[in-house]
């Protein structure tokens, strides 16, 4: 079943660049060969549920353990 999941993680660090908890979330889903649109308050991936869910899941661990605080993630059903 294909998805959509929007993505963002926390704290919010005013800048020019992404802060290296954010980077490191979105590194992390990059290296499972997902495309991430990152946009100026959170990320979004698309694809079948099971890689998107493991995208997210790489995701909050590489941010936390990078310094996120929070990450709050919606997922949705693309017809």
């Amino acid at each position: 079943m294909p998805v959509s999941a929007e993505f963002t993680i926390y704290p919010f660090i005013e800048g020019d660049a992404l802060p290296p908890h954010v980077q490191a979330g979105i590194e992390a889903v990059r290296a499972l060969g997902i495309d991430v649109e990152i946009g100026a308050l959170s990320n979004t991936v698309r694809g079948e549920a099971e890689d998107v869910l493991r995208a997210l899941h790489a995701a909050e661990g590489a941010a936390v353990a990078a310094g996120a605080t929070r990450i709050v993630a919606i997922v949705e059903t693309v017809e």
